[in-house]
């Protein structure tokens, strides 16, 4: 099963691929640091900024077709507005692991569409 959804992630744009590169390469900058910024929050003991972190994954993935890793993120999101005090690790851990596949999911995708038929 794809990390990404790049049809639907396209239609988002009206097929714009130009657009999508632009928004899959702030993905890329991006992913690593946030989803590292959960663990990191979490091992600080700052449920406040893991809810940051989640929240800006759960849109950033949604917005590029990672519907799975969005789903996580907005799980994680969820939890932690009703209970901060939680063991969250695996959930993150998830998210980590998700994240690179999706990363390197996209990597390939912006190199094909980047490429001119």
């Amino acid at each position: 099963m794809a990390a990404i959804n790049i049809d639907e992630a396209l239609e988002r744009f009206d097929n714009d691929v130009d657009i999508y590169l632009e928004i899959a390469g702030a993905f890329l900058e991006s992913g690593v640091t946030d989803s590292k910024g959960i663990a990191d929050s979490f091992a600080a003991g700052d449920a406040k900024k893991a809810l940051y972190f989640a929240h800006k994954i759960k849109g950033a993935a949604l917005t590029v077709g990672a519907d799975t890793l969005a789903a996580l993120a907005g799980k994680l999101e969820a939890s932690l507005r009703t209970d901060e005090s939680a063991d969250y690790s695996d959930l993150s851990s998830s998210i980590a692991r998700e994240t690179s596949l999706v990363l390197e999911e996209m990597k390939g995708l912006v190199k094909k569409l980047k490429t001119p038929s």
